[in-house]
């Protein structure tokens, strides 16, 4: 039975968490699907009446999302910037993951013809690019509560404070993601990964850095902190910390996916379909996308060598990085070498 506190706490948070999902309804996360990852050409020959294909969020979404805001504001939990300020923010992040997916599944595409014209009939699944129908609630879901709920807020500080436990959001995604219809033997899990992937700011940390010498750091990043500990089932045997090998290796695949979109948020900023030029994005999307699978095959490498060890993963990775930055040996020069130099000289 839940304390008297907990029913209190439930009591005063009903407002915030029946706001939440309303904007979570089935109703607007089709919405924003439909604008997000349906085929942009598709979309211009049926062109809907009540809505401009080119905004993300109807005034009916827009009202529920103020709502949201507003009641959150209530919670006297964190500041926030004005309605218009997040409004903007979002129909400007929905804008970059519309023509990310448009992009990147074009190239997809292409991809697999020209791999079945090879004559290959199985095509390996991107699951940077590839997603499926619930990783798309997940991601706007994200999107969503990331934009509002941390973004929002200056503070860096934000990021070490338990909302989910705070605003009760656990109990408000589960009944959001049930409505979805997620399995409900999944729901927890689900839950479990968000509040993992809220905890560590992406889409909304412009510092982040990768590279082949860093890796080692954002592994270290990444596994601290009680949301990714609780959700990762770190455990303790026998002196040795180990993680979960399957939610380690979701989890990083979705870091990097959230990785990509920052990275091509920070460099698009404010972006329209009929002003962007393809090719180009497509080239820098490439590029950033090899880079960032090399990195993940590198992480789930170490990470089985390590045999789910934390102190060996970090050990792995970091030996790695040593190897890498090491400068070659100078060789020495023969005698034989030295006198034809002066020989050389000579003449």
């Amino acid at each position: 039975m839940p304390s008297i506190d907990y029913s209190l706490k439930e009591m005063k948070l009903a407002p915030f968490n029946e706001s939440l999902n309303n904007l979570l309804s089935k109703e607007i996360i089709s919405e924003l699907k439909n604008y997000c990852f349906k085929d942009t050409k598709s979309q211009k020959a049926s062109k809907s009446k009540s809505k401009k294909v080119n905004e993300p969020l109807s005034t009916f979404s827009q009202n529920k999302l103020s709502n949201f805001i507003e009641e959150t504001r209530r919670t006297n939990t964190i500041r926030l910037k004005n309605n218009d300020e997040i409004l903007e923010e979002i129909i400007n992040i929905l804008n970059n993951v519309r023509v990310f997916y448009n992009v990147a599944n074009g190239k997809e595409s292409a991809k697999s013809k020209k791999t079945k014209s090879a004559g290959k009939n199985k095509t390996k699944q991107n699951p940077l690019i590839e997603i499926d129908e619930n990783d798309k609630d997940k991601l706007l879901i994200f999107i969503l509560l990331n934009t509002v709920l941390y973004s929002s807020n200056i503070s860096e500080d934000l990021y070490q404070i338990d909302l989910f436990d705070k605003l009760l959001l656990n109990k408000s995604l589960y009944e959001s993601l049930g409505s979805l219809g997620h399995n409900s033997d999944n729901i927890l899990k689900e839950t479990s990964l968000l509040n993992a992937l809220l905890s560590k700011g992406y889409l909304s940390n412009k510092k982040l850095q990768l590279n082949d010498n860093s890796l080692e750091l954002f592994v270290s990043d990444f596994l601290n902190g009680k949301q990714i500990s609780e959700h990762l089932m770190l455990n303790e045997f026998k002196g040795n910390l180990y993680y979960n090998k399957e939610k380690f290796e979701e989890t990083i695949t979705w870091l990097f996916r959230l990785y990509l979109l920052t990275e091509f948020l920070n460099s698009n900023q404010k972006i329209k379909d009929e002003k962007i030029d393809k090719t180009a994005i497509q080239k820098k999307l490439t590029t950033s996308q090899n880079r960032v699978e090399k990195f993940i095959n590198k992480i789930i490498d170490a990470s089985e060598k390590a045999q789910y060890k934390v102190k060996e993963l970090k050990r792995n990775l970091e030996k790695d990085e040593v190897i890498k930055t090491k400068p070659a040996k100078r060789v020495k020069k023969s005698e034989s070498t030295k006198t034809k130099i002066k020989k050389k000289k000579k003449n």
